[in-house]
């Protein structure tokens, strides 16, 4: 899908969380529950950075396929990654984890 991003944020468990504006050609991935995060869409780059989360901390250390880097807020990107729906909030659509990133023009 492609998009924005347009917040940022570090979770516990080592993963950014960053909230993507969709474009209109891949709106159809979000679900109503998105709404409780202004519409846009979560990625999640797991284990990117070393975890506080003592649950995340040993799953972190077996993951050798962490990302190098995250999208910065206002970046035009296209991102691939596994589309999941987040039972633990609200049930909206997220990407997670993500598996590739690029910037777009």
């Amino acid at each position: 899908m492609t998009g924005t991003a347009v917040t940022s944020s570090i979770e516990t468990d080592g993963a950014p969380h960053v909230d993507i504006r969709v474009d209109e050609a891949s709106r159809a991935i979000l679900f109503p529950a998105n709404d409780f995060e202004n519409g846009d869409l979560i990625i999640e780059l797991v284990c990117q950075i070393p975890p506080l989360a003592a649950d995340a901390v040993r799953v972190c250390a077996g993951d050798g396929t962490a990302l190098a880097t995250a999208p910065t807020v206002g970046q035009h990107i296209s991102v691939e990654g596994r589309y999941v729906l987040d039972l633990q909030h609200h049930s909206w659509a997220e990407l997670h984890p993500v598996y590739r990133w690029s910037a777009l023009p």
